[in-house]
């Protein structure tokens, strides 16, 4: 027996006829099957998993026709308002338990373990599933351009945040610190907390102010004018905060610095290790020096030689990370203040720009190397 190989491909017609000179008939082309898109949000932490929603959403607006469902576990109280975020998103799909790989059986006579309309809109037979390790920031960084997220019912936040900001200028502060409950200390993203009120002070200095973001078990910071402590505030109202800011600032590397990209307003990121984390066009990085045992400093040799990676460097015998001194975090906001120097009459627009046009033919492909800007 002999197996013939062959591939049919069928051609949609237009037909246009007359039928007895009376009735006129018209077959339309039928539209374009939907691209099914579907997003398992598998991070838990707020930068990764804001990364990985802005990716899908980025996705979604590049391929033409089509449709983006995403998962996650609604086990931290952000999850929710960050999906809420993105306009891209056409349903999602919050479970407390893992998602059960059976539920992607679209066949004919699959046993019914999901929700009806899990199969009638496509989910079971996703063309694309993007996981952590094909959405990473890398991936996102390198994309023709990004989804812009934004707070929905903003003018809720708005007139709460003119209520505590006023109408000037202000700029987002945000660093990590012990106390969080959901992240262990790592020994290396803690910020010197004896810093913190220099760079307020620079900020108020240049006729800004202060506001910082967080959560309530951060350490209480002096009140003074030109500073409002957004640490007990609900979080659409700290992401819109930032979106009208004139600029992020991270003392130490935390995730709600992705927030700030994602919603397009210029960030310092300092005293990071991973020198993945923020795109050349969105701002720059102050990152934490590498210091050799004989004290020679190693961080710009490590970085043009691509050697920067976290765990070698860390398990290298002769090789320690060092903190940024206070001039160097002075400088770098200095840096930032000068880069947005023309945002400086009042609030950031934060009106997105238009999604521009899907990309015939898009279709994401491995990352291409990352390129990003270092204030050494």
């Amino acid at each position: 027996m002999h197996y013939i190989h062959f591939m049919v491909t069928i051609y949609p017609v237009i037909s246009k006829m007359n039928y007895f000179n009376y009735h006129e008939f018209q077959i339309p082309i039928p539209p374009s099957p939907t691209f099914n898109i579907f997003g398992a949000l598998l991070h838990s932490t707020v930068g990764d998993f804001t990364d990985h929603v802005s990716y899908c959403a980025s996705i979604k607006e590049l391929i033409p026709n089509s449709r983006l469902d995403v998962y996650y576990r609604p086990n931290r109280p952000y999850k929710e308002a960050i999906v809420s975020m993105a306009p891209t998103v056409d349903r999602a799909w919050p479970a407390d338990s893992p998602l059960p790989i059976n539920l992607f059986d679209a066949s004919s006579d699959r046993s019914p373990i999901g929700p009806d309309d899990w199969y009638a809109l496509g989910c079971a037979q996703p063309k694309l599933m993007i996981l952590p390790s094909n959405g990473t920031f890398t991936d996102l960084a390198n994309l023709p351009r990004r989804a812009r997220l934004r707070v929905p019912n903003r003018e809720i936040y708005e007139d709460a945040l003119r209520q505590l900001v006023g109408d000037g200028w202000f700029v987002v502060l945000h660093y990590r610190e012990l106390g969080y409950e959901f992240r262990k200390p790592t020994g290396l993203r803690e910020a010197n907390l004896e810093h913190i009120p220099a760079i307020v002070d620079r900020v108020i200095h240049h006729g800004g102010q202060v506001v910082r973001i967080g959560h309530p078990e951060m350490s209480a910071l002096e009140a003074r004018p030109g500073f409002i402590d957004l640490k007990n505030a609900d979080f659409l109202l700290q992401a819109h905060a930032i979106a009208r800011a004139r600029c992020f600032f991270e003392a130490s590397p935390s995730g709600p610095a992705s927030l700030a990209l994602a919603q397009g307003v210029p960030t310092a990121r300092c005293n990071g290790a991973d020198l993945r984390c923020i795109a050349k066009d969105q701002g720059f990085m102050a990152p934490l020096r590498v210091i050799h045992q004989s004290g020679k400093d190693l961080t710009r040799h490590l970085i043009e030689t691509n050697q920067s990676e976290v765990q070698p460097i860390r398990e290298h015998p002769e090789l320690r990370y060092q903190q940024l001194e206070l001039s160097d975090l002075l400088d770098a906001l200095e840096r930032l203040l000068d880069l947005t120097r023309n945002a400086t009459n009042g609030w950031r627009d934060d009106t997105p720009p238009p999604p521009g046009p899907p990309i015939p033919g898009f279709h994401p492909g491995p990352a291409r190397p990352f390129t990003g800007t270092f204030l050494l």
